[in-house]
């Protein structure tokens, strides 16, 4: 998912440290999504803190980084 721009001239993006981009703007700089493990090992992507739902389960913790990133 690339950046999205709000009405108020606001940018939400993922960063992936490949621009500084503090060279841009003031940044706030918050978590998307928390990444936790149920009692059979499974992870869970709850997306509720960018507004989205739960996803998973998934195999591991970088499986599920990568379905957080649009992959």
């Amino acid at each position: 998912m690339g950046p999205v721009v709000a009405v108020d001239g606001g940018v939400r993006c993922i960063d992936d440290a490949s621009l500084d981009l503090r060279a841009v703007a003031k940044l706030l700089i918050t978590g998307a999504s928390h990444v936790e493990p149920d009692s059979d090992g499974d992870r869970w992507a709850d997306m509720g803190p960018s507004g989205w739902s739960v996803l998973g389960p998934f195999g591991s913790r970088r499986d599920t980084r990568q379905v957080e990133r649009g992959g």
